[in-house]
């Protein structure tokens, strides 16, 4: 049986050419599905006016905050769940494409760069977790002191960036 031992570094890489991958997926495969469905991306547009209507800072700041929260402790599992949030970007920026770059920078961009770096500060932690199970299991000494700082340092990352994610979503509201 193969064993696959990445490195930190390999991991990161990874997660990052799964991301590209999944968002080209998601931008692209929005106007087939679109097509199928006898719609098009300028008629979608439409339908973004409601979410300008945003439900506030607490509603994304609670739910983004949960699922990063349930992201870190799910290592290898949360690659699906990380897989379908880049499809959904990808899908996302393809329906926001025809609005002006104000408006997409609004109501996606600003806010988009504090939750990525939120998710893969989540994947990174639950890939901790299983090494340290890993070396519960081997029996191997673990500072718990330095492991525990550090990942407090992490979950702290998570909260601030998105708590920025949320107040900048929180208050897009546009005009279209």
């Amino acid at each position: 049986m193969m064993v696959i031992n990445l490195k930190r570094k390999d991991g990161i890489y990874f997660h990052v050419l799964i991301a590209i991958f999944s968002l080209i997926i998601g931008f692209y495969c929005t106007n087939y599905l679109l097509a199928m469905l006898g719609h098009s991306n300028q008629g979608m547009n439409n339908g973004i006016t409601e979410y300008v209507n945003n439900p506030g800072i607490f509603f994304f700041f609670k739910h983004n905050l949960s699922f990063f929260m349930l992201m870190s402790v799910l290592p290898f599992i949360n690659i699906i769940f990380f897989i379908f949030q880049f499809i959904s970007l990808g899908s996302n920026i393809n329906i926001a494409s025809t609005l002006p770059f104000n408006t997409q920078f609004t109501i996606l961009y600003r806010h988009l760069f504090f939750e990525v770096i939120a998710l893969f500060t989540a994947i990174y932690i639950s890939y901790i977790y299983y090494n340290l199970s890993k070396n519960i299991l081997k029996d191997k000494y673990i500072n718990w002191k330095n492991e525990l700082l550090f990942l407090g340092l992490l979950y702290n990352l998570i909260i601030i960036c998105t708590l920025i994610g949320a107040v900048l979503e929180g208050n897009a509201n546009v005009k279209i």
